[in-house]
């Protein structure tokens, strides 16, 4: 689990480490909720960040107990119907990143690494092709802007491929009993 010691306080957790080296040290991550638009692009962005987490991923994580292909395809069915719904629309603007930004947000920053996990088990065979096939079919927005995401040094400097597989191998190895 992450930890960061700030003042002589510890916290734990990615997410509020994160937003507390924002607004510690801020930058174009997120704007400080006392500037001209920094509340709603803050609650933006919270809002998206949490849609990913409880819409999506909690949705596409289901994919480790699928003990078949056919447990799986109402799984990613869901996962991307709730994709399309909630956050397709989120993305309409993404130039490249969140919000019509041109560099990297607070979101990304906080979906990065699920992203380039998403993107990496997809190619490697570990998640079935139907998942990534049917976002980039019904979620162009989402899918460009989680590539350009999963790209970015920022994300990969710090993305162990070959354990991440190796790691999802053995969780539905598990799952499905071999």
């Amino acid at each position: 689990m992450p930890s960061i010691s700030y003042n002589g306080e510890i916290f734990t957790e990615s997410a509020p480490i994160a937003w507390l080296i924002a607004d510690a040290y801020p930058a174009q991550l997120v704007p400080p909720s006392n500037t001209s638009g920094g509340p709603q692009r803050r609650a933006r962005i919270a809002f998206f960040v949490d849609t990913f987490f409880t819409k999506f991923q909690s949705g596409v994580t289901k994919l480790f107990a699928a003990k078949t292909d056919d447990e799986a395809d109402p799984i990613i069915e869901a996962a991307v119907d709730q994709l399309v719904k909630e956050l397709e629309p989120l993305l309409k603007d993404a130039k490249p990143f969140f919000g019509g930004s041109d560099k990297i947000t607070l979101a990304e920053v906080l979906t990065g690494p699920f992203l380039i996990r998403l993107i990496t088990l997809s190619k490697a065979g570990i998640y079935p092709s139907k998942l990534s096939s049917s976002i980039a079919k019904r979620a162009p927005n989402f899918w460009k802007w989680a590539e350009t995401v999963a790209a970015q040094p920022s994300v990969t400097s710090i993305f162990n491929e070959e354990k991440i597989i190796a790691s999802a191998k053995a969780r539905i190895a598990k799952a499905r009993g071999s």
